[in-house]
């Protein structure tokens, strides 16, 4: 800090920064939060994939069963792939 600085509350800086726009600041933090939990979900996806693999292979699963939950967990990690896809490019265009 520079000499004669003195410190900002939360408080203050949050009011701060709320009067100049509130709903883009509360719309950027949302986006934050998501993009911060894309990456579990994309290793819960992977995770369902494997899992689905091993229990057709076991024979835990019919062949059948198998296939849908491995389609069902790759259209989950694509679909988390390209919202984090989006979300970086929109934040990278601001």
């Amino acid at each position: 800090m520079h000499p004669g600085a003195e410190r900002v509350s939360h408080k203050a800086a949050w009011q701060a920064c709320s009067a100049a726009r509130a709903a883009p600041l509360i719309w950027l933090l949302a986006a934050a939060a998501f993009q911060a939990a894309l990456p579990v979900c994309g290793l819960l996806a992977m995770q369902a994939l494997a899992d689905s693999r091993a229990l057709g292979v076991s024979g835990a699963l019919t062949t059948d069963g198998a296939w849908v939950a491995a389609l069902q967990a790759t259209g989950v990690a694509g679909a988390v792939a390209f919202t984090g896809a989006a979300l970086r490019s929109v934040a990278l265009s601001r």
